[in-house]
């Protein structure tokens, strides 16, 4: 046929799978939509290594740029794009919410990652220092997952207690309504080694054109820039709040899955870091 393009298979028809029609009596090979990707893998793999490491190298910040970047702005916006779609908070706020299952979510999947990492620590023979705190992470993590649950209160329904009951002021198994000092004592601390550890650390490294030595015995512990972002909109929640209310927003809630995503992010770093010290 005029102006056609095929591919003709062993029984001697018009293969599907490798023709594509655009109208005019004109294919195209399927094929050939692959030849960019496959001539892009092979540069990757071989080839040419200077390009294949530049675009190993584009790779990596685009990954790095949605995860530390992306993911924490996506959350931060979500609300605003629930509300402007249906115009209610029912499913946002609350015990069941949205934002609050979000906390749960974004810890137990941290304590996956840091699992994860105790396995390439093992690996690479890493020293104990890395290795204490990633379970010192897990137990933390473990800690404020079961909090926000109520040790399984809110799964299950079950009461508090009359002991419980008089000492918390929700009615609900767990510490953190007892008495501010399981509360707010530690939310003062997180916020405080988030504003030193992951902004003002590393922008006084970068402006400084320092680098983290290796031999240092804090040097996997040290938050990168990459946590920069979360490790702002942690700090900026409530002063951005308390100067404008936004009905369809709990501070609180937010600010508690702010600080999971802060910690899963930073267990995500962690992890990266470590397979960069495998040999290709």
């Amino acid at each position: 046929m005029r102006g056609q393009l095929c591919v003709i298979d062993s029984a001697g028809k018009h293969s599907p799978f490798f023709t594509a029609n655009y109208g005019h009596g004109c294919s195209l090979p399927h094929f050939a939509f692959i030849l960019p990707f496959l001539v892009v893998v092979s540069m990757c793999i071989g080839g040419d290594p200077g390009l294949g490491e530049f675009i190993r190298e584009g790779l990596v910040k685009s990954r790095n740029l949605l995860i530390f970047q992306g993911i924490p702005l996506a959350f931060i916006l979500f609300p605003f794009v629930w509300y402007g779609i249906f115009g209610d908070d029912r499913y946002l706020k609350g015990e069941f919410g949205i934002v609050e299952n979000a906390t749960v979510v974004f810890l137990f999947i941290a304590i996956g990652f840091c699992v994860s990492s105790m396995m390439l620590t093992a690996r690479l023979r890493i020293g104990g220092y890395l290795k204490a705190w990633l379970v010192l992470l897990i137990l933390g993590s473990t800690y404020f997952a079961l909090e926000e649950i109520s040790y399984g209160q809110h799964l299950f329904g079950w009461d508090a207690g009359e002991i419980m009951q008089q000492m918390n002021d929700q009615e609900e198994t767990n510490l953190h309504n007892v008495h501010s000092i399981f509360d707010q004592v530690p939310r003062a601390i997180l916020t405080l080694c988030i504003l030193i550890g992951s902004i003002i650390m590393p922008l006084y490294r970068k402006f400084r054109n320092l680098t983290l030595d290796e031999t240092n015995p804090l040097y996997w512990q040290w938050p990168t820039v990459d946590c920069l972002t979360i490790g702002l909109l942690v700090i900026l929640i409530r002063p951005v709040m308390t100067l404008h209310d936004f009905e369809f927003i709990n501070p609180g809630e937010t600010k508690e899955s702010l600080f999971a995503l802060f910690i899963l992010l930073y267990c995500i770093s962690i992890q990266l870091r470590l397979k960069q010290k495998i040999p290709r």
